[in-house]
């Protein structure tokens, strides 16, 4: 039996429920798991009860913002996406070691 080529489709990107963007400044985590991967990102936020306090801040933390779980094709392309419009990326995250 044959099988017939699979169809490529160009779908028409629609936003109808105006979905809000999330301002993610944190370290940003990949978890693969069979046929999909999550990526989860962070805020960094500072401590709420020195905040409000009035005390000078000296702990923060990195709150979850946002969860995304796409199949495995989806990333790739994510990876190949970011790999073409940042070629030469050498800025790393401040909290991250060098």
């Amino acid at each position: 039996m044959s099988q017939l080529p699979q169809q490529i489709i160009q779908p028409t990107v629609v936003d109808p429920k105006n979905v809000a963007d999330t301002y993610c400044n944190g370290p940003i985590n990949l978890n693969l798991m069979g046929p999909c991967g999550t990526i989860t990102f962070t805020t960094i936020r500072p401590d709420p009860s020195q905040s409000f306090a009035g005390k000078q801040v000296t702990k923060h933390m990195a709150v979850v913002s946002s969860r995304v779980t796409t199949p495995l094709e989806n990333l790739a392309g994510l990876r190949d996406l970011l790999n073409q419009m940042l070629p030469d990326a050498t800025v790393a995250a401040p909290f991250l070691k060098q």
